[in-house]
């Protein structure tokens, strides 16, 4: 009757352990899947919105920025199938960004280009302080090894 017992345990001790996942990734305890239904990104109309409401651009002025921002886009996206050094690819980044900006203060009045200059300033500390962070942690983690 005792090994009978024992063997139940170990049966019912082994039905409880496989209905636990164990894979890596499955969700169990990761929190909600990620929604399919998402529709993608549009870089073009976000970035409209974010001059337009930052900037007070009336209708016109919208309608240009859109269109820059869009040849913008296919600058960067035939850029990226280029197939040449990083650095190189970069500055032609730079470059297209540059070209952009251009073309979008020939359309601003003087109140707006100096927000769009200000705004511009705003993302550059942000995009400044976030490298920071990240310089620092790369050191703390050279220290520490």
């Amino acid at each position: 009757m005792k090994q009978f017992v024992i063997i139940l345990l170990l049966f019912i001790a082994a039905l409880a352990n496989a209905q636990v996942d164990r894979r890596i990734n499955t969700g169990q305890g990761q929190g909600p899947p990620p929604k399919r239904d998402q529709k993608p990104f549009d870089f073009v109309q976000a970035s409209t919105e974010v001059l337009t409401k930052q900037l007070s651009l009336d209708t016109f002025q919208a309608a240009v920025v859109k269109t820059y921002i869009e040849d913008y886009k296919k600058d960067i996206e035939a850029l990226n199938v280029l197939e040449i050094p990083v650095e190189a690819k970069a500055e032609k980044y730079q470059a297209a960004k540059d070209k952009m900006e251009t073309k979008i203060l020939s359309v601003l009045n003087k109140d707006q280009v100096v927000k769009f200059n200000e705004y511009k300033n705003r993302k550059k500390d942000k995009k400044g302080k976030k490298d920071k962070k990240d310089k620092e942690a790369n050191i703390i983690e050279k220290d520490s090894l």
